[in-house]
């Protein structure tokens, strides 16, 4: 089975910036895929185009030939926005499943918030996961403008149940 890892946003455009972590979303999880999750699957970073849609299909196409895509994010919003949640193409079940355990896990071994699943089909984050040919995920484990939510997110434990959800996704 073929994994790949995207970082959302690029270079250019980095997504949110955490003050709590001191990183934004895409310098944060390059760094988090190098330290923890190179052995799980490949990693894809967007190309620089300015347009978002065309970010998009690109890597769809990078990733066509993969089963599963997960791409990294973390929220951002008011100090008191806090929790986990997980980003799928509506109607997709098995992926619902998936997600629901990812952020069932994330509560039980990080004590995040379990905002859930949330099923998309249009709206932000929707161009990735409508555009990706495989199985797709869009990840946000925890406000990066929360501090409670960034003292207890811990990379080892993340990348542990990340891996918990790909076997798991392997089985059904």
């Amino acid at each position: 089975m073929k994994v790949a890892f995207v970082i959302g946003h690029n270079k250019n455009s980095k997504g949110a910036y955490s003050k709590e972590l001191g990183f934004s979303e895409w310098d944060y999880w390059n760094d988090f895929y190098i330290n923890e999750l190179c052995n799980l699957g490949e990693l894809f970073n967007h190309s620089l185009s300015s347009s978002y849609t065309s970010r998009q299909k690109a890597m769809a196409d990078i990733t066509k030939y993969y089963d599963l895509v997960f791409e990294l994010h973390f929220n951002a919003g008011s100090s008191s926005a806090n929790g986990v949640e997980a980003l799928i193409y509506s109607g997709n079940n098995k992926m619902k499943i998936i997600s629901g355990l990812y952020c069932k896990l994330m509560n039980e071994k990080l004590s995040l918030k379990n905002r859930g699943c949330k099923e998309k089909s249009s709206g932000n984050g929707f161009g990735f996961l409508k555009h990706t040919k495989g199985d797709a995920i869009l990840l946000e484990p925890f406000f990066g403008s929360n501090k409670s939510d960034c003292k207890k997110y811990k990379h080892k434990e993340h990348a542990l149940i990340i891996e918990e959800v790909i076997n798991k996704y392997k089985q059904l």
